[in-house]
């Protein structure tokens, strides 16, 4: 069975990532059907993982590296029957194993990837007339050096002298003087 890398969009929510997730072919499926198509990305196949190489080193021995049955035990106890259920069915016959078979094409994806990247640089290009930002533009006049901090003295602000106390007029508060 192939292992693989990508991030996990909470329910589709680009705030809410969990990047280098490591999962199963068969999880990615189960992850898209629950957190929606586009919420699983950037997903890069990597050699078999040893079980203590995931989640948590020093824990218990993790299910799922075995046999379909073993697989479908550790998708069942992770991510509830229902979502299982809903993808392969309530009887499994055999989980796919490849990224192809689940209709993912790593290299098309790259490829794809790359093209768009192409595609923002030339409009980006257009936008500033085939010029980066921090190349001045031929007759345009030179960029004057950026202008450094003034320092600001580290000094305390001044404090105001006390404020005397106001003499209280016994008779206007009517209070009766004491002796």
């Amino acid at each position: 069975m192939q292992f693989c890398t990508c991030t996990v969009r909470h329910a589709g929510d680009m705030t809410m990532e969990v990047p280098n997730k490591v999962v199963s072919v068969p999880e990615i499926d189960i992850l898209r059907f629950l957190h929606g198509k586009d919420a699983v990305l950037n997903i890069v196949a990597v050699q078999t993982p040893q079980r203590k190489d995931i989640d948590d080193p020093d824990g218990p021995p993790i299910l799922g590296y075995g046999d379909d049955t073993e697989h479908e035990a550790y998708l069942r106890s992770t991510y509830g029957n229902k979502a299982v259920d809903e993808v392969y069915g309530k009887v499994i016959r055999k989980l796919p194993t490849t990224l192809q078979e689940i209709g993912i094409n790593p290299q098309l994806e790259a490829e794809n990837k790359r093209e768009a990247a192409l595609k923002l640089l030339r409009e980006a290009d257009a936008l500033d007339g085939g010029h980066s930002a921090d190349t001045p533009q031929p007759g345009a006049p030179p960029v004057p050096p950026p202008v450094p901090p003034v320092p600001v003295a580290a000094t305390p602000a001044p404090v105001p002298p006390p404020v005397p106390p106001v003499p209280v007029n016994p008779a206007a508060s009517g209070v009766a003087p004491t002796a």
